[in-house]
């Protein structure tokens, strides 16, 4: 069975400030999407919510997350990290030196040194 494509409302809940804006988009986009994923499983909850698609475009324009969704016992480094995912001018948000390859992040625990030594590929892009 094959699951159902997400809908234009789901996708707005990963989408960046400037996606939200109907401005160009780029890499660093998908940057601010890997954030709202990795927090969603992080907490369980989304990065930015709303009760309709206009307070989650203001959300995502104009809000942080609920950084007190996070367990106090998670690394602060994947804390940190997604502070530069979720920063809200793409030209001061991350963007991906090189790929990170899929076997080597199967091959480690994603709180290990290793999942870490791999996000240095992770630079800001000015």
């Amino acid at each position: 069975m094959r699951p159902e494509p997400a809908s234009s409302w789901e996708r707005l809940l990963y989408m960046s400030p400037e996606q939200a804006r109907g401005r160009d988009i780029d890499k660093r986009s998908d940057v601010f999407a890997f954030g709202s994923v990795v927090y969603e499983m992080l907490t369980g909850v989304k990065a930015f919510r709303g009760d309709d698609i206009s307070e989650i475009l203001a959300a995502v324009i104009k809000t942080e997350p609920d950084w007190s969704q996070l367990s106090a016992n998670l690394d602060p480094r994947i804390r940190k990290l997604l502070e530069r995912c979720f920063v809200k001018d793409p030209r001061e948000r991350l963007t991906l030196g090189r790929t990170i390859c899929p076997a080597t992040v199967r091959s480690c625990s994603p709180c290990g040194e290793h999942w870490f030594q791999e996000l240095e590929c992770l630079a800001p892009t000015k």
